[in-house]
Protein backbone atom coordinates (compact mmCIF):
# COMPACT_ATOMS: atom_id res chain seq x y z
CA UNK A 1 0.00 0.00 0.00
CA UNK A 2 1.61 3.17 -0.41
CA UNK A 3 1.72 6.48 1.10
CA UNK A 4 -1.34 7.91 2.07
CA UNK A 5 -1.80 11.21 -0.70
CA UNK A 6 -4.08 13.86 -2.27
CA UNK A 7 -4.53 13.91 -6.14
CA UNK A 8 -5.48 16.94 -8.37
CA UNK A 9 -7.20 15.76 -12.04
CA UNK A 10 -8.52 17.64 -14.78
CA UNK A 11 -10.56 15.58 -16.52
CA UNK A 12 -9.08 12.80 -15.33
CA UNK A 13 -5.54 13.20 -16.31
CA UNK A 14 -2.79 13.90 -13.25
CA UNK A 15 -1.64 17.37 -12.36
CA UNK A 16 -0.42 17.38 -8.95
CA UNK A 17 -0.48 14.79 -6.20
CA UNK A 18 1.06 14.84 -2.11
CA UNK A 19 1.96 13.16 0.17
CA UNK A 20 0.51 12.90 3.89
CA UNK A 21 -1.18 16.57 3.57
CA UNK A 22 -2.32 18.49 0.74
CA UNK A 23 -2.68 22.52 0.03
CA UNK A 24 -6.43 23.51 -1.29
CA UNK A 25 -4.69 25.30 -4.19
CA UNK A 26 -7.44 27.09 -6.40
CA UNK A 27 -10.02 24.90 -4.77
CA UNK A 28 -12.82 26.44 -2.06
CA UNK A 29 -14.56 24.59 1.09
CA UNK A 30 -17.45 25.42 -0.82
CA UNK A 31 -16.21 22.97 -3.59
CA UNK A 32 -16.18 20.04 -1.24
CA UNK A 33 -17.97 16.81 -2.05
CA UNK A 34 -18.80 13.30 -0.72
CA UNK A 35 -19.18 10.27 -3.78
CA UNK A 36 -21.31 7.22 -3.15
CA UNK A 37 -18.46 5.43 -5.16
CA UNK A 38 -17.61 1.74 -4.36
CA UNK A 39 -15.71 2.94 -1.63
CA UNK A 40 -17.17 6.85 -0.12
CA UNK A 41 -14.66 9.27 -1.91
CA UNK A 42 -14.28 12.61 -0.27
CA UNK A 43 -12.95 15.32 -2.94
CA UNK A 44 -13.49 19.24 -4.09
CA UNK A 45 -14.73 19.02 -7.47
CA UNK A 46 -15.77 22.34 -10.03
CA UNK A 47 -15.82 22.77 -14.10
CA UNK A 48 -12.77 23.62 -15.90
CA UNK A 49 -14.77 27.18 -16.89
CA UNK A 50 -14.74 27.69 -12.99
CA UNK A 51 -11.14 26.64 -12.04
CA UNK A 52 -10.02 28.70 -15.50
CA UNK A 53 -12.11 32.18 -14.28
CA UNK A 54 -10.43 31.89 -10.68
CA UNK A 55 -7.05 31.28 -12.26
CA UNK A 56 -7.47 34.40 -14.20
CA UNK A 57 -8.43 36.23 -11.05
CA UNK A 58 -5.20 35.28 -9.65
CA UNK A 59 -3.11 36.54 -12.43
CA UNK A 60 -2.75 33.33 -14.10
CA UNK A 61 -3.97 33.17 -18.13
CA UNK A 62 -2.51 32.45 -21.89
CA UNK A 63 -0.37 35.41 -21.57
CA UNK A 64 1.05 34.09 -18.16
CA UNK A 65 1.67 30.75 -19.54
CA UNK A 66 3.04 32.10 -23.18
CA UNK A 67 5.51 34.46 -21.29
CA UNK A 68 6.53 30.94 -18.53
CA UNK A 69 6.80 28.91 -21.68
CA UNK A 70 9.38 31.21 -23.15
CA UNK A 71 11.33 31.41 -20.06
CA UNK A 72 11.87 28.03 -19.55
CA UNK A 73 13.10 27.10 -23.09
CA UNK A 74 15.51 29.57 -21.84
CA UNK A 75 16.51 27.35 -19.68
CA UNK A 76 16.58 24.40 -21.40
CA UNK A 77 18.33 25.95 -24.01
CA UNK A 78 21.20 27.44 -21.48
CA UNK A 79 21.32 23.57 -20.41
CA UNK A 80 21.48 22.04 -24.04
CA UNK A 81 18.51 20.63 -25.48
CA UNK A 82 20.12 17.79 -26.06
CA UNK A 83 22.11 16.76 -22.67
CA UNK A 84 18.73 17.92 -21.43
CA UNK A 85 16.89 14.69 -22.73
CA UNK A 86 19.49 12.83 -22.87
CA UNK A 87 20.63 12.07 -19.28
CA UNK A 88 17.39 12.09 -17.98
CA UNK A 89 14.82 10.88 -20.40
CA UNK A 90 15.56 6.52 -20.43
CA UNK A 91 12.23 5.54 -22.01
CA UNK A 92 10.17 6.35 -24.80
CA UNK A 93 10.11 5.56 -28.20
CA UNK A 94 12.61 8.41 -29.54
CA UNK A 95 16.38 9.28 -29.13
CA UNK A 96 17.48 12.50 -27.18
CA UNK A 97 18.29 14.17 -30.54
CA UNK A 98 14.81 13.76 -31.62
CA UNK A 99 13.47 14.84 -28.53
CA UNK A 100 15.42 17.70 -28.70
CA UNK A 101 14.77 18.81 -32.54
CA UNK A 102 10.83 18.63 -31.81
CA UNK A 103 11.74 20.71 -28.53
CA UNK A 104 13.71 23.56 -30.36
CA UNK A 105 11.14 23.19 -33.42
CA UNK A 106 8.05 23.31 -32.32
CA UNK A 107 5.55 26.07 -30.58
CA UNK A 108 3.43 26.75 -27.65
CA UNK A 109 0.43 25.89 -29.66
CA UNK A 110 2.72 22.15 -30.69
CA UNK A 111 3.28 21.47 -26.79
CA UNK A 112 -0.84 22.21 -26.51
CA UNK A 113 -1.71 19.96 -29.46
CA UNK A 114 0.78 16.92 -27.50
CA UNK A 115 -0.80 17.74 -24.32
CA UNK A 116 -5.09 17.07 -25.83
CA UNK A 117 -3.93 14.16 -27.20
CA UNK A 118 -2.49 12.74 -24.11
CA UNK A 119 -5.24 13.90 -21.73
CA UNK A 120 -7.66 12.49 -24.58
CA UNK A 121 -6.27 8.96 -25.14
CA UNK A 122 -4.60 8.85 -21.52
CA UNK A 123 -0.88 8.16 -22.79
CA UNK A 124 -2.09 5.41 -25.79
CA UNK A 125 0.35 5.37 -28.00
CA UNK A 126 -0.87 6.59 -31.47
CA UNK A 127 0.70 4.94 -34.54
CA UNK A 128 1.05 7.98 -37.10
CA UNK A 129 0.27 11.08 -35.15
CA UNK A 130 0.10 14.07 -37.76
CA UNK A 131 2.74 16.28 -37.55
CA UNK A 132 2.04 20.50 -36.75
CA UNK A 133 3.88 23.51 -38.56
CA UNK A 134 5.33 26.09 -36.40
CA UNK A 135 6.10 28.35 -39.25
CA UNK A 136 6.39 28.07 -43.07
CA UNK A 137 8.58 25.12 -44.09
CA UNK A 138 9.40 23.88 -40.13
CA UNK A 139 7.46 21.15 -39.83
CA UNK A 140 7.21 20.29 -35.72
CA UNK A 141 7.29 16.87 -35.04
CA UNK A 142 4.13 16.72 -32.71
CA UNK A 143 4.40 12.93 -31.72
CA UNK A 144 7.71 13.40 -30.49
CA UNK A 145 6.24 15.80 -28.28
CA UNK A 146 3.41 13.32 -27.22
CA UNK A 147 5.93 10.56 -26.66
CA UNK A 148 8.05 13.05 -24.61
CA UNK A 149 4.81 14.02 -22.36
CA UNK A 150 3.51 10.47 -22.28
CA UNK A 151 6.93 9.81 -20.19
CA UNK A 152 7.03 12.87 -18.40
CA UNK A 153 6.05 11.55 -15.10
CA UNK A 154 8.64 8.89 -14.94
CA UNK A 155 11.40 11.55 -16.40
CA UNK A 156 13.30 13.27 -13.78
CA UNK A 157 14.40 17.20 -15.86
CA UNK A 158 16.58 19.59 -14.44
CA UNK A 159 14.21 22.15 -13.94
CA UNK A 160 11.98 21.37 -10.99
CA UNK A 161 8.32 21.43 -11.69
CA UNK A 162 5.41 22.02 -9.30
CA UNK A 163 3.29 19.57 -11.08
CA UNK A 164 3.64 15.91 -12.81
CA UNK A 165 3.95 17.27 -16.24
CA UNK A 166 7.89 17.43 -15.72
CA UNK A 167 8.27 17.48 -19.48
CA UNK A 168 6.14 20.47 -20.54
CA UNK A 169 8.07 23.20 -20.73
CA UNK A 170 6.05 25.10 -18.00
CA UNK A 171 7.33 25.34 -13.81
CA UNK A 172 4.26 26.44 -11.93
CA UNK A 173 1.19 24.69 -10.85
CA UNK A 174 -0.91 27.47 -12.14
CA UNK A 175 0.52 27.89 -15.42
CA UNK A 176 0.45 24.15 -16.37
CA UNK A 177 -3.17 24.17 -14.63
CA UNK A 178 -3.82 26.92 -17.79
CA UNK A 179 -2.21 25.03 -20.30
CA UNK A 180 -4.31 21.94 -19.48
CA UNK A 181 -7.58 23.58 -19.32
CA UNK A 182 -6.90 25.38 -22.46
CA UNK A 183 -7.29 21.81 -24.45
CA UNK A 184 -10.39 20.16 -22.22
CA UNK A 185 -14.15 21.68 -22.05
CA UNK A 186 -15.42 23.48 -20.40
CA UNK A 187 -17.28 21.20 -19.05
CA UNK A 188 -14.46 19.00 -17.45
CA UNK A 189 -14.32 18.08 -13.87
CA UNK A 190 -11.45 19.27 -11.78
CA UNK A 191 -11.16 17.19 -8.91
CA UNK A 192 -8.69 17.53 -5.63
CA UNK A 193 -9.15 13.95 -4.23
CA UNK A 194 -8.40 13.65 -0.48
CA UNK A 195 -9.67 10.26 0.07
CA UNK A 196 -6.74 8.61 1.16
CA UNK A 197 -6.06 11.03 3.45
CA UNK A 198 -9.74 11.20 5.37
CA UNK A 199 -9.73 7.27 5.75
CA UNK A 200 -6.14 7.65 7.41
CA UNK A 201 -7.21 10.32 9.65
CA UNK A 202 -4.73 13.11 8.74
CA UNK A 203 -7.15 15.60 7.70
CA UNK A 204 -10.60 16.77 9.26
CA UNK A 205 -11.40 18.83 6.70
CA UNK A 206 -14.77 16.99 5.78
CA UNK A 207 -15.97 15.81 9.39
CA UNK A 208 -19.10 18.10 9.24
CA UNK A 209 -20.55 16.72 5.97
CA UNK A 210 -19.40 13.35 6.55
CA UNK A 211 -22.08 13.93 9.76
CA UNK A 212 -24.68 14.71 7.18
CA UNK A 213 -23.61 12.11 4.79
CA UNK A 214 -24.36 9.64 8.02
CA UNK A 215 -27.48 10.96 8.65
CA UNK A 216 -29.02 11.24 5.73
CA UNK A 217 -31.89 9.31 5.28
CA UNK A 218 -32.31 8.32 9.01
CA UNK A 219 -35.96 8.99 10.65
CA UNK A 220 -34.34 9.39 13.71
CA UNK A 221 -32.68 12.94 12.67
CA UNK A 222 -35.64 14.20 10.76
CA UNK A 223 -37.02 17.15 12.13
Amino acid sequence: MGMPSAFITINGYGLKTTRLGYRRWRFKREDRAIRPMDRREYVYVTSAAVMRKRLTEAGYNRPALELEYLRTLQKISAEGAESYFRTRCCIGRYTSTQRAEACRRASLNDWLFALKENITNRKARISNPPDRVDDRGRPAEVDVLIDTLAYSESTIYPIKTEHLLNAFPCASLDCMAIAMLEVVPDTAECILDVTDLVNHELVYCFDDLKKVDETTGDDRYDI
